[in-house]
């Protein structure tokens, strides 16, 4: 009836630099590493949608500023969109502040169910709606980086389990590992319609306090 559930990363032990990929990985095996596919999927966005090197930094900008107001965050500075953007490059349009650091880091959460939890009166408790396991599908050829095809599915069967919409979300915390990634989750969740990701961040709606508060 009632579990503690625990959760660990070490990434530093791995040494720095970028992540090692699985060996049987196919992409991996022809020299993949994450901010090159992170990259290739900013630049194609770019193109599609209009998306600039400034609005791009706005992820950093946003997420920088919601670090600076918490005492245990890694990243504790507040930076502005040409400081971004002078940082050295990683991988074009990437630069250096646009790329998430090594680190390590753990999480607890105590899982109980309805009749335990209503053992402990008063105390504040989450109920979970809805939880999606979801694999991805491998599709040779050609392949539309803009847009996770297993994010879209997985969050549409999140949906509706849970039995809400997008319009109900006013919290979410998304994969953000390269600033491109962000405002591509925006739109597989559905929080806003293809290509309009940048308007998003730009209106202010993935504020701490806009429609919904994202990282």
């Amino acid at each position: 009836d009632t579990v503690l559930v625990i959760g660990a990363e070490k990434l530093t032990a791995l040494g720095g630099g970028t992540l090692p990929l699985n060996d049987d990985d196919w992409e991996a095996s022809q020299g993949m590493v994450m901010p090159a596919l992170y990259a290739m999927r900013a630049m194609r966005y770019m193109h599609d949608y209009g998306l600039t090197r400034e609005q791009l930094a706005l992820v950093s900008v946003k997420n920088r500023a919601n670090g600076a107001m918490y005492p245990d965050a890694q990243m504790q500075k507040p930076v502005t969109v040409e400081e971004v953007l002078a940082s050295r490059p990683v991988a074009d349009p990437f630069t250096l502040l646009q790329c998430c650091p090594t680190g390590d880091g753990a999480a607890a959460i105590i899982v109980a169910s309805d009749k335990a939890a209503k053992k402990y009166a008063g105390k504040r408790a989450i109920r979970v709606l809805a939880s999606d396991l979801t694999s991805g599908r491998f599709t040779p050829g050609f392949r539309d980086m803009t847009s996770p095809e297993i994010t879209v599915r997985g969050s549409a069967e999140a949906y509706e389990e849970a039995g809400v919409g997008p319009q109900d979300i006013n919290l979410a915390e998304v994969h953000d590992a390269f600033s491109i990634a962000e405002l591509i989750y925006y739109e597989a969740f559905g929080f806003c319609a293809r290509g309009e990701a940048a308007a998003f961040i730009e209106s202010g709606a993935s504020a701490i306090n806009g429609k919904v508060a994202v990282n």
